[in-house]
């Protein structure tokens, strides 16, 4: 991802688009760019959201607490 991608995904997951908090999320899930607590933070966001990824995601990451 390039960072004028990146700028745009950032800006649409700011406005509370659940996909592209996932995607987002996913990005700083990667171990290039690991931020646990980012990341944790947007898949709760998007999973509020109804995204059903999302929702899996933060299932999975919290039976790992």
């Amino acid at each position: 991802m390039n960072d004028r991608e990146l700028t745009e995904l950032k800006n649409r997951a700011r406005q509370g688009d659940a996909d592209a908090q996932y995607e987002l999320g996913l990005f700083y899930d990667g171990a290039d760019n690991y931020d646990e607590t980012e990341a944790f933070g947007l898949f709760l966001l998007a999973a509020e959201r109804g995204d059903n990824d999302a929702q899996l995601k933060v299932a999975e990451l919290t039976k790992l607490l």
